[in-house]
């Protein structure tokens, strides 16, 4: 399969569906070739603690099905020490969902 392909079906990894629930994929499935940061650990242990929240009443009663927003309340949810508990992993999750997706297909 080639490299390009194989990222663009590991973004379905980034879901809401998908990694807001008790059945996240494996950290290793995860689209991890967009990551430019070496501290891996960091991201994975961020996205354990990601199941430890509650999105649906973080997001007024609805955790949105599309991707960016998503991440993009990921990216804002705040902990109790007023601190962005998951700017790492969201942030990462917004690298590969901002790639122009549209031109790669079409080619």
């Amino acid at each position: 399969m080639p490299p390009a392909l194989d990222l663009l079906l590991k973004l379905r990894f980034l879901s809401p569906a998908i990694c807001s629930t008790q059945l996240q994929p494996q950290f290793e499935d995860m689209p991890l070739r967009i990551v430019a940061t070496t501290d891996l650990s960091s991201l994975e242990n961020q996205g354990r603690k990601l199941l430890n929240v509650n999105f649906s009443f973080v997001c007024a009663g609805t955790i949105p099905k599309d991707s960016p927003q998503f991440w993009i309340a990921v990216l804002y949810y705040l902990d109790t020490v007023v601190a962005s508990s998951f700017l790492g992993l969201a942030s990462w999750a917004l690298t590969p969902l901002s790639l122009p997706i549209r031109n790669a297909i079409s080619e």
